[in-house]
């Protein structure tokens, strides 16, 4: 009697028990090659010791976006950084579409002719 009352209570708790929940297959998340906000142009002059990095940066995102940072580095002819500074666009706030002016000044030894500026950072 006791073995059929534990057959019992074991085919009972199996009844019972659910399998083990499966995972839902996840895909991979979607990486946007578009850049937004992009900067549209920009010219460098040396004067006084300090280059000066002046351009545009247009919000090519399809909403407002505000304090676009730039940061602006300076390279030796040999490719080494001799200076970094960074700034933020003219305009606080941008609509989609929108452009705004930047300027960023680096102390440079003489002799430096290359550059390079890149967006780092903006609010949404």
């Amino acid at each position: 009697m006791k073995r059929l009352l534990f057959v019992v209570i074991v085919l009972i708790l199996a009844a019972c028990s659910s399998p083990a929940p499966t995972k839902a297959p996840t895909k991979a998340p979607v990486v946007s090659t578009k850049v937004c906000p992009e900067i549209l142009e920009k010219t460098g002059s040396v004067e006084y010791g300090y280059l000066t990095i002046e351009g545009t940066v247009k919000n090519t995102c399809d909403y407002s976006i505000s304090y676009v940072e730039l940061i602006a580095r300076a390279y030796n002819s040999s490719g080494t950084e001799v200076g970094s500074d960074w700034s933020y666009a003219d305009s606080t706030e941008m609509s989609a579409g929108a452009e705004s002016q930047f300027s960023i000044m680096i102390k440079v030894p003489s002799g430096t002719k290359k550059f390079s500026v890149k967006i780092q950072d903006w609010n949404e």
